[in-house]
């Protein structure tokens, strides 16, 4: 779901720098989220701004709700979204470097 900020509205941007946080290990598994009130204190967003960025992330699978205990960082990250390892991004780029060679084959070749 990354999209250039730009493009994104408030709580939107503020559920995708969350999202950047689990990725990271900055809120791992299990950690409660700040509230509403907390975000939008220290995001300098309104609290339903806050809240709705919070209910995003609960509806894609990146954090549960527990009522009025909180919300948390959920056990698993949602499927596709795993964070990027060292060894992740160089088989992607043996594989940009095998399709580019590719397809300068196919055009020498025409």
């Amino acid at each position: 779901m990354t999209r250039n900020p730009a493009e994104m509205v408030p709580f939107e941007q503020l559920a995708d720098d969350l999202r950047t946080r689990i990725r990271a290990g900055q809120l791992a598994p299990g950690d409660k989220l700040p509230s509403a009130r907390e975000l939008a204190a220290t995001q300098g967003v309104a609290p339903n701004t806050a809240s709705r960025a919070l209910r995003l992330l609960v509806d894609e699978g990146w954090a549960t709700s527990r009522g009025p205990v909180g919300t948390f960082v959920s056990d698993s990250i949602p499927e596709g979204d795993e964070p990027l390892t060292l060894a992740a991004v160089a088989q992607q780029v043996a594989d940009l470097s095998r399709t580019v060679a590719d397809l300068q084959r196919k055009i020498e070749g025409t």
